[in-house]
């Protein structure tokens, strides 16, 4: 009882060998490891920027308020834009230099002590008298009325300051 046992070749497979594979595997990983760092690099960049908005928000809200302090603790000037300029031409009259510079805004007095130093005798009195003859009508107000504008004979800007005073911008 012989039997023969007859084993038939198997087919050949074309089947690519394993190195391709592997190596198909390595790129696409490699391809989603960039996009995943393009994609972390650009979240950082939004959210340092972020960072970066948020700290100048901070601050310019604590200026705001260390401003409205200053503003609130001033008390030099009038409850009217008149007001104010008739105080600062009584001052200037006077020749009380560092009283008129008070009647202007915070980051204007400094150079308004000084205006006068060199200032000739002539001048002087043409200045006055301009100042003396300021057009005041109700058109300058500004729509939110904290912003005041003469410009008839010279022109004289005004804000009212949070406490309800006027000050002198700029003349």
């Amino acid at each position: 009882m012989n039997q023969e046992v007859s084993v038939e070749p198997k087919p050949e497979t074309t089947r690519p060998p394993r190195r391709w594979g592997r190596i198909l595997f390595f790129l696409f990983g490699a391809v989603i490891l960039a996009l995943v760092a393009i994609w972390g690099f650009r979240q950082y960049g939004i959210w340092s920027h972020s960072r970066a908005a948020d700290g100048v928000v901070a601050f310019i809200a604590s200026e705001k308020e260390r401003i409205t302090a200053l503003q609130m603790a001033d008390t030099y000037g009038g409850k009217t834009p008149q007001e104010t300029l008739a105080m600062y031409i009584a001052a200037v009259e006077k020749r009380d230099y560092e009283l008129a510079s008070k009647y202007f805004v915070f980051g204007n007095q400094e150079k308004e002590k000084n205006i006068f130093t060199n200032i000739s005798k002539e001048n002087f009195e043409n200045y006055i008298s301009l100042l003396k003859q300021a057009n005041f009508k109700n058109e300058g107000y500004s729509l939110t009325r904290d912003f005041f504008s003469v410009s008839e004979p010279l022109m004289v800007d005004f804000v009212k300051y949070p406490n309800g005073i006027w000050k002198i911008v700029e003349i």
